[in-house]
Order: structure tokens, then sequence, then C-alpha cells
């Protein structure tokens, strides 16, 4: 059954699910089908994203993040948060590539959502790898299928050669809510709200991260368990910040586990490199990603070596 009321051109153009169809926070997903089209084939289909302003800002009251809505401080953090959802439709929007989640619809905002349309999707990898009703498991079946996950991690690499090469750009969070799935179990990769702009003819340049407050929702800083470690320890953005990043998810498709668990603190993230180190130091990198395929294992190293140079020139 498919409804949805609401003021929007959005929603004048599309009939929605009357439940997501999947959540990646901080949006909830459902399932969009033109009112015009007489077709009620699945290719018609899209997906909508929908986040709700006034959950998020309670949530920001609640937990004594802001005082009000209305003093001058507190409208800055909110606004923080928005700007990192509209830089996510606005680099959708400027990065056109069959690798990166397509938007059909600019991002709409309301005063109580916002809301923007995409290719249709069934799923997130974190959204298949982290749930346990019947359809995920089935979909989790599917997707781990071995020629699956590979054909999906060369997607990623696609979609980050762009960016790199094409927007001279850092990606920043490759992780497992922001790759999305089709339904021909292509991967689509979004999640692009903390998306960095390399300056003109450098290779690096110096990041800084925010000081952690656990009560921030997680969509508004980078997420540690998928981050590099020259980011955390060293401050530097390079665009092989994310070649790091995808070795981490390559771990976790393979074992079903973060190989940092880092509870977005930078403390426990130093700690938890160091962990790592020593298991190197005590292991080779094939017996320590042990359970990646042996091609896979043979480009681990050059993903994740903590000299970015040692890392590959080009992924």
């Amino acid at each position: 059954m498919f409804f949805w009321s609401n003021k929007s051109a959005i929603s004048s153009k599309y009939s929605l699910s009357s439940s997501p169809t999947f959540v990646s926070e901080p949006w909830s997903v459902f399932t969009g089908r033109p009112k015009s089209s007489s077709s009620s084939s699945d290719s018609s289909r899209v997906s909508v994203f929908v986040f709700d302003k006034k959950r998020f800002e309670s949530y920001l009251l609640n937990y004594g993040i802001i005082k009000s809505k209305n003093s001058s401080t507190d409208k800055v953090l909110i606004q923080e948060g928005y700007d990192v959802l509209r830089n996510q439709v606005s680099n959708l929007a400027k990065l056109k590539h069959p690798n990166i989640l397509g938007l059909v619809e600019p991002l709409e905002e309301h005063s109580k959502n916002f809301m923007f349309v995409t290719e249709y999707v069934t799923g997130s990898l974190e959204s298949v790898f982290g749930q346990i009703d019947e359809e995920s498991n089935f979909l989790k079946g599917h997707v781990s299928e071995d020629i699956i996950k590979q054909r999906g991690i060369l997607d990623i690499v696609q979609a980050l050669d762009f960016i790199h090469n094409r927007a001279s750009s850092v990606h920043l969070a490759i992780e497992p809510k922001t790759i999305f799935i089709n339904e021909n179990s292509d991967w689509k990769v979004s999640g692009l709200g903390h998306l960095r702009k390399l300056p003109q003819g450098t290779l690096t340049s110096e990041i800084f991260l925010p000081q952690y407050d656990p009560r921030v929702p997680s969509f508004m800083h980078l997420e540690l368990n998928y981050t590099a470690p020259e980011i955390v320890l060293d401050n530097t953005l390079s665009f092989k910040n994310d070649y790091f990043s995808l070795g981490l998810l390559i771990y976790m498709l393979y074992t079903g586990k973060n190989l940092l668990r880092t509870d977005n603190s930078t403390t426990q993230y130093k700690e938890e490199y160091s962990k790592f180190e020593r298991k190197l130091a005590s292991m080779s990198w094939d017996n320590l990603f042990s359970k990646l395929p042996t091609d896979l294992r043979h480009c681990i190293q050059m993903l994740m070596n903590r000299d970015v140079y040692s890392r590959y020139d080009n992924i």
C-alpha cells in the first residue's frame, strides 16, 4: 500500500510506501512510484530519502546538546547538522557516475523534514549485514556470495577513482551505511556529506577533527571505525585516506565485524590502532586477513599500510 501526505513537489509527483523500506541514519528510505505513470512495473520505482527535522531537534534538546532552538549558538549547531545533509545531496547532484547513487529529485527543505529522490535501492551494506529479519537474511545470503562482494568492491573502487581523479576530492566516509545496493546487486557510493576537495595542485592537506561529543548524532562527524590513522594521528588529508577505509570495509565484509572498535573516541582509536599494529608485528598480513580471498589479501597491505606513500598511487 502506498500513501504520503505532504505539501511538496516530491510528494505531489510520487506515491510513497507507508513505512520505510530501510533506514540509513539519519535518513528513512521509502519506496516511491511516479503518480503520473500508468505502469506499475518495478522499473518505475525510486527511493525517497526523508529526514525528520523535528525528531533531530528534539533529540538535541532532550540530550542537553542544545538548550533551545532560538539561541544563536544552538542555531549554529542545528545548521551544522543540516549542512552535512545539504552537502550529501548537493554532492550527489555534482558527481554523476554509474557507481555513485543517482539523484532523481534534488533536496526539498520543509519545516518538518528534508526529502530527496534517488534511483531505486533495496538497502545499504549496513541494513543488509546489520539486520536479522527474514528478508535481510535472504539479501545477506545473496550479497555474501563472493562474486557479488568482489564485484561490489570493484564498484566502490571505480566510484573512488572518479571522486579522486575527476573531482579532486576525498570521500572520508566509506563505511557500510554509505554503500547502497540495487536490485541488480550493483553497489552505489553515497554519504558525501563530509567530502573534502583538495587544494588545486596538491596531493595532501590538513584536516582537524572536532572534539567528539558522544551525544551528537553520528551523521555529523566521521565514523572513526572506518577512518584512516593519518587523519586521527597526523591530521593529514589525502586521497589515500579512502584506501585505508576501503580496507576496513573489506575486512568487515569477510569477517562480519569491525577491525577497529573505537566508540568514536580518538583516545580509543589510538589504543585500537596500536593493538592492530601489535597484531601485525606478531602475525603476517596474510594471517591477520586470512578470511579474505587470496587476491584481496594481496591488495590489503597496499590499501592499509601506515605509510601513505607505501599505499597504491592510484586505486
